[in-house]
């Protein structure tokens, strides 16, 4: 009886800490970013520090059926307006707060309990989505509570198959607190360049730890959730440019590890399927990481330094396609060819177009490892893999989708529009546009491959026109394989109505 009135009282403070005072009508998926705007008139009960403490004794002392109910009541809580305090009650209250969380992380045995875990893991993100990095390291205790936290987050990721909805949480918080490092003032070490590489190493090694395990007992892909695999990937790509040098040096043992194992596989006619797929799936994570990390460049204080790291990286993801290329017409890997062009939308963002330094120390590592000496010689790449996965990929149209949304996206910068077009590789593309080379041009396949033409050809029509000028020869050769589609046609139509 106890317990059930205590239920609906904690449903009851919920549904007050929730209600939208001033009509905002707030959108439940912004969660993250949600400020609880309480009336000012509930100004002294946040003040005592019974109100706050009494929903942490409530966690301990109820059975888990009900003491996820306080956390939650506790996330509302850590999310009440800024302006609801000034500045020394806001650091009181913060520091009451944090010291609440670290009695949890100290005792975490409650945690046991998928809603308390993921009520908890929604507090902590709370922390950084409400207050600023500089208050945060002000509060009491705040070395051994950062540790805490890193510690719980470290042991999460290693628990890959439990709350991936939770970890966002935990994500989420260290993502916010890197990104909030440039503008802290505060004396006070932030201690993140400690801690913040812990939680790196672990998602990655944790993220390579889970393809046997999926593959060996049938579980469900993590690689097959494209929305949660890409949200975890922006938060990884602020992470992992803290300490970026450790980032770098792990991802470049990791992956020389993969990719000297996998190269081996293919050369041995006795690998078992299994263990191929198994290493795809490991350099699939590396390489949908790696373009994450590079893609944290816009994200971050980058210097020359972490442009020569960056260019370690992408050699190695180029020399992997090279290599991955090469076996297309045996077959390849849909999840790795879907990573690699992950890969190549993040180096185009970073590396490609009109504002960026061409003595980056990318293009010098490129050179040096590839012989790719300037932008135009990495773009002939590029546009050469387009071309490959065109032809070999007509079936997926997963692929042959993403593919041309690389190749619009490269289409759209006039700088690099105007390079692109003194390249043979895209002479190619505009004359021998026709199923022979691209069956997802040809008859007889999907409606969904069908809807793929359109995004094709206006990246075409955009290549075709920006030298055109009057070139009525160049206009021509580039409308013969519709002219002859279109007589192919005619004859159909002539032979039907002759019969």
């Amino acid at each position: 009886m106890q317990h059930e009135l205590l239920k609906q009282l904690l449903r009851l403070a919920h549904n007050c800490l929730t209600f939208d005072f001033i009509g905002t009508s707030t959108d439940e998926s912004s969660d993250d970013l949600c400020t609880v705007q309480i009336p000012t008139s509930w100004r002294p009960a946040f003040l005592e520090f019974s109100t706050l403490q009494l929903f942490f004794d409530l966690y301990s002392a109820l059975p888990a059926t009900l003491s996820s109910l306080s956390l939650s009541c506790l996330v509302q809580i850590a999310s009440v307006r800024r302006s609801l305090f000034n500045n020394a009650e806001r650091g009181k209250f913060l520091n009451q707060l944090v010291s609440g969380v670290r009695d949890i992380l100290q005792n975490p045995s409650g945690l046991t309990d998928p809603n308390n875990y993921h009520e908890f893991c929604r507090l902590l993100a709370r922390l950084k989505s409400n207050y600023q990095l500089g208050e945060l390291v002000m509060v009491d205790q705040y070395p051994e509570s950062i540790q805490l936290m890193a510690k719980f987050t470290v042991e999460s990721l290693q628990m890959w198959q439990f709350g991936p909805n939770s970890i966002h949480y935990l994500l989420s918080l260290w993502q916010r607190m890197v990104a909030s490092v440039p503008y802290v003032k505060a004396t006070e070490p932030h201690l993140l360049e400690t801690y913040t590489p812990e939680v790196t190493q672990a998602y990655i090694r944790s993220r390579l730890e889970s393809v046997a395990v999926v593959i060996s007992d049938g579980l469900e892909d993590p690689l097959d959730d494209v929305g949660m695999v890409t949200q975890q990937l922006d938060q990884i790509s602020v992470i992992g440019r803290c300490e970026y040098a450790k980032t770098c040096q792990l991802l470049v043992q990791l992956f020389d590890q993969a990719a000297q194992a996998y190269q081996e596989m293919i050369t041995n006619m006795n690998t078992s399927k299994i263990e191929a797929t198994i290493q795809e799936g490991r350099l699939t994570w590396l390489v949908y990481i790696i373009g994450a990390a590079v893609g944290g460049r816009v994200s971050f204080n980058s210097n020359d330094e972490h442009d020569a790291m960056d260019g370690e990286l992408v050699c190695r993801v180029l020399q992997l396609m090279n290599l991955t290329d090469a076996r297309l017409s045996q077959g390849g890997c849909e999840k790795l060819e879907l990573a690699l062009l992950s890969f190549f939308e993040q180096f185009r963002k970073i590396y490609v177009g009109d504002q960026v330094q061409k003595t980056s120390k990318v293009y010098r590592r490129l050179s040096e490892v590839l012989g790719l000496n300037d932008e135009s010689m990495v773009l002939s790449v590029i546009i050469r893999k387009i071309i490959t996965n065109l032809k070999y990929w007509g079936g997926s149209e997963t692929i042959i989708s993403k593919t041309l949304q690389l190749l619009s996206d490269l289409s759209v910068g006039y700088g690099t529009v105007r390079k692109l077009v003194k390249l043979d590789e895209v002479g190619f593309l505009l004359s021998h546009h026709t199923a022979e080379h691209y069956p997802f041009l040809g008859v007889g396949v999907s409606v969904t491959e069908m809807r793929c033409r359109s995004m094709f050809y206006t990246s075409l029509g955009r290549l075709l026109m920006v030298d055109l000028g009057e070139d009525e020869e160049k206009f021509d050769a580039f409308m013969a394989p519709l002219t002859q589609a279109f007589e192919n046609l005619g004859s159909v139509l002539l032979n039907t109505n002759n019969r």
